[in-house]
This record gives structure tokens, sequence and C-alpha cells, in this order.
């Protein structure tokens, strides 16, 4: 078996939910489980309406219930064509609508809006796109069964981000779900939501429904994890910039992580690593270019696989240098500036010593925190080229430097991870710099 998440845009309205049925069609030999996201842009507009009936906004409330429901009850009309499976999809939106008008004005009543009520509110997207998307499935003639996440999603109650609890996540799911697959059916289900073992809704923050699937994935074994969205993969830079930025056929989770952590718009990590730990691979695809391969994320790259192939570049960063004194050395400096960083919660995006000074890169944003008057601040940019196997192969570290030589890098940092290197640059001279190390990852 397989599992399919397909994001908000994804399943937008009745041309994306289209699009969507032929992709789940092409593959349901392969049994998936389908996990989905609330149509594009109403989960922010059900937290809109949950604050403000908890304002006493009512007229703002209703103004949002109207669009909601609009929405949902058109998305029925115009995605299915055979009557009996409209009206039921009617009738059963139709419900939830209600469900939840009547929950709003209860918290208009009490004048409250509380975190476990803003989970019970947002939960409705994804309960109203799936139930819409089940009947839809159905009315195609696929063997679909409509599954409420939150009877096997078992959370703590830390409502707006909630921890799910593997163990019973498992059985759950394997009690629940498995059966019906095993006969050759598909599941259909929502991403992001939960509950606690007192059956309270639950959500689990924001990417909720990446982390779902990938832990729906690893609860059941699952062959792959597709994760369909609006780009083709993973790109080798940011497409809005480097206009020949190219899909990476494959790229290690390690390398993920390290695109993320300095800026690039991919897959949070956190959200897939319940698959990478049980080294299923996850694949991200594009909903619009379905014959599109994607990207593959595995756990790790094969031993004689090297070579740059994705840059991404911070700006407004800075760099605080810190020189020692007879009486202190860089290195003790440097541990207290760590120390600070880490009660005061500032992230440090790089840092570099030696026995006469000290250097940290932090965001711009943050350099107000730290305090120390004699320290040498200077704004920077920080590029990021990752790989795999860096570390075992010199030749990288070579070209990168070569690749910006006429960038005239501050400082380069390499030997702390095996699939990164990081350059310090001048924040005019960062774009070039960019656009000089994708050409030679490009070629």
């Amino acid at each position: 078996m397989i599992v399919m998440k397909f994001g908000g845009t994804s399943v937008k309205d009745a041309t994306a939910m289209r699009r969507v049925l032929g992709i789940v069609h092409a593959q349901h030999e392969r049994t998936p489980l389908v996990v989905l996201s609330a149509c594009g842009g109403f989960t922010d507009k059900l937290l809109t309406m949950a604050r403000c009936a908890g304002t006493g906004d009512t007229q703002k409330m209703h103004e949002m219930y109207q669009i909601i429901s609009t929405h949902h009850i058109t998305l029925c009309n115009e995605l299915l064509a055979n009557e009996t499976y409209r009206e039921r999809a009617l009738h059963r939106t139709n419900t939830l609508l209600e469900e939840l008008r009547v929950f709003c004005e209860g918290i208009a009543l009490l004048g409250e809006c509380t975190p476990r009520s803003l989970d019970a509110i947002a939960s409705f997207g994804e309960r109203l796109s799936t139930s819409i998307f089940t009947i839809a499935a159905q009315e195609q003639g696929l063997d679909a069964l409509f599954h409420d996440a939150r009877t096997t999603m078992r959370t703590d109650s830390v409502y707006t981000n909630a921890t799910v609890q593997f163990s019973q996540l498992q059985t759950l799911s394997r009690g629940q779900i498995l059966p019906h697959m095993e006969q050759g059916g598909i599941v259909i289900t929502q991403g992001f939501i939960g509950s606690t073992e007192q059956r309270i809704t639950t959500t689990l923050g924001r990417g909720g429904s990446d982390l779902s699937a990938a832990l729906y994935g690893a609860a059941l074994l699952a062959e792959e994890i597709q994760i369909w969205t609006d780009v083709s993969g993973v790109l080798s830079a940011d497409p809005r910039v480097i206009l020949n930025a190219k899909s990476l056929p494959e790229i290690s989770y390690a390398e993920v992580r390290q695109l993320s952590y300095y800026g690039a718009k991919v897959l949070h990590p956190d959200t897939i690593k319940p698959a990478v730990d049980k080294n299923i691979p996850v694949k991200v695809l594009n909903t619009f270019e379905p014959s599109n391969s994607g990207t593959t994320i595995v756990y790790s790259t094969k031993p004689e696989e090297h070579g740059l192939r994705a840059v991404t570049l911070m700006q407004n960063c800075m760099m605080i240098r810190f020189d020692a004194s007879p009486d202190e050395s860089a290195a003790h400096i440097l541990a207290d500036v760590l120390e600070y960083c880490h009660v005061q919660k500032v992230e440090i995006l790089a840092s570099v010593g030696n026995e006469s000074s000290c250097a940290i890169v932090i965001r711009s944003s943050d350099s107000t925190i730290i305090p120390n008057a004699n320290a040498v601040r200077t704004a920077v940019a920080l590029l990021c080229a990752c790989g795999p196997n860096l570390l075992q192969h010199g030749t990288e570290l070579f070209e990168f430097a070569s690749a910006l030589q006429e960038s005239s890098p501050l400082s380069v940092l390499y030997g702390s991870s095996d699939v990164s290197i990081i350059a310090l640059l001048s924040p005019d001279k960062a774009q070039a710099a960019l656009q000089k190390v994708h050409e030679y990852i490009a070629v």
C-alpha cells in the first residue's frame, strides 16, 4: 500500500479535485490511503470565523460562514454529476456546516475562543473536503471508504500543536484502516487533525497534513509516501530567483534538513521524519504535472554519490565577532555567547572561532538581543550549497570556492556537515554568488 497526500491547492475547487481523482484512480491498484488537507485557504477562514465569534464580531463571523458554506455547496454541485451522489454529498456537507454554525454561535455566547475551540473549528476544513471527495470517488466507481482521522490519530491535549502517540496510532490504524485496504479498497482520511484519549479534537500545527501522511505511512509500513503539491519536487534553487532551477530526482533527508534550515521553500523535515526513520521513501510530486517524476527523499544516499546539487540564499543576517582578551579566551567567550543565545531563544545560523576571536551568525532581527558593546557587527548574506558525502570528496570545496571567487566571500564554513558548505557574503554580492554557484551545480 501507499500513502498519497494532497494539499489545499490540490483540492481547492471542483477542477482541482477532478485532477486529484484522476491521479488516485491511476494508482488505485496500489491501494492508497489518501490524506487530504482542507480546500486551499479555508483553514484560515475557519480560524478567522472562530476568533470573530470569540470577540463578539458576529457580523464578520456570519460573513465568513457564508463564504465557507457557499464554497463547499458549490463544490458539491460542480463536482458530482450523478444526482444520487450529489444529494448525498450535499446532505453530508449541510450537516457539517450546521454543526459548524452552532459551534461558533456557542463561542459567541461564551465570549471566548479557547485553543480547544480553535482546534474543533479548524477540523471542519478537512472533514468537509474529505467527505465530498470520498463521495466523488465512489461516484467514479472506486471502492472508497471515508475514515475519520480522529478515531486513529491519537494525540496529547496540547491544542493547536498536539503530539501524536505513535504506538496508539499504529494499533488503531492497523485495526480500522488496513482491513478495507486488504480487500483492495482505498481509504480517504484527513490530514492535520486528531483527538485525545477523551475524543476531544486536536490539530497537529502547521504542516500537520504532511506529518499525518508520514505517520500513517510509518504506522502501516507503506511502501511509499507521496506528497502532492504545486511544485515538481525539490528544486536546485528558488525558481523565483533562479529561472532555470531544476527538479532533483533524489535527495537525502539530511540535505532537505539543511536546505530548510537555511530558508529554502521545501518540506519541513520534521513532518516527514517518521517515514524517513522507517526507511520509507517520500516522493514530492506535482498535482498539476502528474507525469513529472518529482523528487524522492531517502534516508541516505549511496556512499559513492557526491556533488553539490542544491543551493539556497538567506538574506538579512548578521555576523557578530568577539575578540579575545588576555583575561578570557575566544573559546570561553563563544561558550558564553552560545549559552546566552540558547536562554534567549536566539537561533544560531553558524558559528566559528580560533584562538584570538570567534563569531556567530544570526538573523538581523535578533542582533539587538546580543548586548556585547565591543562586538563587531557585519551585515551578511548566508549561502548554503548541499550535496551528499562532501567530506569524502574534496573537489566540491575547491569548485565551490572557485565559483565564489568573484564574490569575495567573507568566510567559507566547511567540515561540520557532510552535506553542506556555507559561505558568508556581502549582501550586495549575494545574488551574483547564488547565480554563479547554481551555474556550477547545473553543469
